[in-house]
């Protein structure tokens, strides 16, 4: 789900799936305020800088000095996932991209933190092309690119 479909279409979307046993990935973006309860029923919230700084009310610093692509936040503790270097072109589509492989690779098996690498490095190869569709990478460029 993520914040341009209407507050009362994610409601029942979330109310559904929790009710069906299905895990809710949440994209807020773009933010706006939504009713707490909603997003604590939510598996995972997904939330870029921003968005993070609306939710927790205060901006959201670097973790331990280094350049953090993601962070990935559990009842377990914070773990960062580096960023992964590539010459930005254009970053539409990347938010898209992360929100995306995120819930695939956790749909394929790879864990939390699995998934969350495998997101920021998707995310990554799809800020090297202008435009958000021309940008996506394709699954043979996945393989073949380390970024």
């Amino acid at each position: 789900l993520q914040n341009e479909i209407p507050p009362e279409s994610n409601a029942e979307a979330i109310r559904c799936a929790t009710s069906a046993g299905a895990r809710v990935v949440y994209n807020a973006a773009p933010a706006r305020d939504v009713d707490r309860s909603l997003t604590r029923a939510c598996a995972y919230l997904v939330v870029n800088e921003e968005e993070a700084a609306h939710f927790l009310g205060r901006r959201v610093d670097d973790v331990a000095g280094m350049a953090v692509g993601s962070i990935l936040a559990t009842p377990d503790g914070v773990t960062p996932i580096p960023a992964h270097p590539v010459r930005a072109v254009d970053t539409t589509g990347a938010g898209d991209s992360l929100v995306a492989a995120f819930t695939a690779a956790l749909n394929d098996g790879s864990g939390e933190v699995g998934a969350a690498r495998i997101a920021s490095r998707i995310a990554a190869m799809a800020t090297r092309a202008v435009g958000a569709q021309t940008s996506m990478p394709r699954s043979e460029d996945v393989q073949a690119d380390p970024v």
